[in-house]
């Protein structure tokens, strides 16, 4: 089990998390995240100005983390190099709690933060805020679940596709900084990716 710090009392959510963009697997991919969330806004936007939208009040975000129990998680969103804490809730004995409020929330990227608050997840809140989340830490680098959020399952594909293409980018130019004799191979094997990486961003 991940250490943590056990909070058997309502926390101050005042009080912000820090956290660091280095410990996301590249810059190169939170950078093209938000490159996303740029290519979604205006469509949200235009949502978020319809009627459609006034049937759902609130926000209603069920989190499944284990193996926290008994333990208060966070939900909290990037300003600068801080990451607010905008609420929290206590896990039960099946690690399960609900964040809730009656306001909606603005569309962007938000995070789900441990008890330690040190460490963190992504999840994408966009037009339909009330879905669930189901991790465990013990593999939720490679696979975090959704229900009901097409935007969140949509989200994490893209970042996976990010950081396999960013990680392959970083390898070759590595090979091609340190002198390697198939140069020509490995610059056209990097231009590959890199139009692979446009392709996909005009999907």
């Amino acid at each position: 089990m991940p250490d943590s710090i056990a909070l058997n009392h309502q926390p101050d959510i005042n009080q912000p998390f820090y956290i660091s963009l280095t410990n996301r697997a590249t810059l190169f991919c939170y950078f093209y995240a938000l490159s996303f969330i740029m290519k979604l806004a205006t469509a949200l936007f235009v949502l978020f100005l319809s009627g459609s939208l006034f049937a759902q009040d609130g926000y209603e975000i069920k989190v499944t983390l284990k193996p926290f129990t008994n333990q208060y998680i966070y939900l909290g969103h990037y300003f600068g190099k801080q990451l607010p804490i905008i609420d929290s809730v206590k896990l039960d004995e099946k690690s399960e709690g609900i964040f809730k409020g009656s306001k909606k929330l603005g569309a962007g990227i938000y995070m789900i933060g441990y008890p330690d608050r040190a460490r963190n997840f992504e999840i994408l809140i966009g037009k339909v805020q009330k879905f669930s989340v189901m991790a465990d830490t013990l593999t939720i680098a490679k696979k975090i679940n959704f229900s009901n959020s097409v935007e969140n399952n949509e989200f994490t594909a893209y970042q996976e596709f990010m950081v396999i293409n960013g990680k392959a980018i970083d390898t070759l130019q590595k090979k091609l900084f340190a002198g390697a004799k198939d140069s020509i191979q490995l610059k056209a094997s990097i231009d590959a990716k890199s139009n692979s990486i446009k392709k996909y961003r005009k999907m």
